[in-house]
């Protein structure tokens, strides 16, 4: 991808209860999949477009693939995720969303396959 990060719109058929895995199926051979072969690293945003102000959560992990024939099923280990919803009250700074001026998302990663746990912040975005 010229050393850029790829985005593109794809239809989740699978989301495990807890995050944890997501499944997407797409044809072998497609730019997706050549870019998931060099580069197992990806991301997946969800936008919530529920009431005033909905929210996102990002999901970031490792991405496997399972070739059947023609189509690949992408395997996702969501290992951090991101997210902010102003419908649910989740952010990480709380109190200032009661004010309806949050904005600092909630982070949380799962460290050598476990649990989701808290805090955790990228470098440079710590809360």
């Amino acid at each position: 991808a010229d050393g850029y990060p790829s985005a593109r719109a794809v239809a989740v058929h699978s989301i495990a209860q807890d995050l944890r895995t997501l499944r997407v199926t797409t044809r072998s051979g497609l730019r997706k999949v050549r870019e998931i072969e060099a580069d197992g690293r990806v991301a997946l945003t969800f936008h919530d477009t529920r009431g005033k102000a909905g929210g996102w959560l990002t999901l970031k992990g490792d991405a496997k693939l399972e070739v059947h024939g023609d189509s690949t099923e992408i395997v996702v280990d969501a290992t951090r995720l991101e997210a902010v919803s102003y419908n649910a009250n989740l952010l990480a700074d709380t109190e200032e969303a009661k004010l309806d001026v949050g904005w600092k998302p909630l982070f949380l990663a799962r460290i050598n396959g476990g649990a989701w746990q808290m805090p955790y912040a990228p470098k440079g975005q710590e809360l």
